[in-house]
């Protein structure tokens, strides 16, 4: 065999090899897709059992504290202009008490859901304008643990913090701390 043809030889097997290497480089890449999505599911039916697991226990929270006699999960409202909003939990009473309270559950709550909870507790009377003059308050929900400088900065900005302690949801702010009326 001459050099030329042990040159064409070795380009062939080349050739050979690297489409061999892409083709399991592509089936990788779509176990990896794969992997991913179901580990994305599992993530998303975490949240669906830890919704599970609140809500039952927000009721009594809601008519005992807040003194509701209207308690709503999974809200969710359409707009005229198309706008959409979702709520977990929503108590709310009429009369001489006239409050509202929204429930968010997070199944790891993080920092940035205490602007988004601020916003919500903001906006609730555009989405929902039958509840204009009642007092808005707000609990954050949540299986996780949260440290204790986020649970400050929860309380600081006036929401009311719940998590889980054997098997319910209870609130973890303090009698001495006041839910802010998000209402003004």
């Amino acid at each position: 065999m001459t050099s030329i043809d042990e040159l064409k030889e070795l380009v062939k097997e080349l050739t050979l090899s690297q489409q061999e290497t892409d083709k399991k480089f592509r089936e990788t890449e779509r176990f990896l897709k794969e992997v991913g999505r179901q580990i994305g599911g599992i993530g998303e039916k975490f949240g669906y059992l830890v919704e599970g697991l609140a809500i039952p226990s927000m009721e009594p929270i809601l008519r005992d504290r807040f003194k509701a006699d209207h308690v709503m999960a999974y809200l969710k409202v359409r707009l005229p202009d198309g706008r959409n909003k979702e709520y977990d939990v929503v108590g709310y009473s009429n009369g001489a008490v006239n409050t509202a309270v929204i429930v968010e559950i997070k199944s790891k709550l993080k920092s940035g859901h205490i602007a988004e909870m601020q916003e919500t507790l903001r906006t609730f009377t555009d989405y929902n304008p039958e509840h204009k003059g009642k007092k808005i308050f707000g609990i954050l929900t949540t299986a996780s643990h949260v440290s204790p400088e986020l649970q400050r900065e929860v309380e600081q900005a006036g929401i009311l913090l719940a998590r889980i302690t054997d098997g319910i949801f209870e609130l973890v702010s303090g009698a001495q701390v006041e839910a802010k009326d998000f209402s003004t």
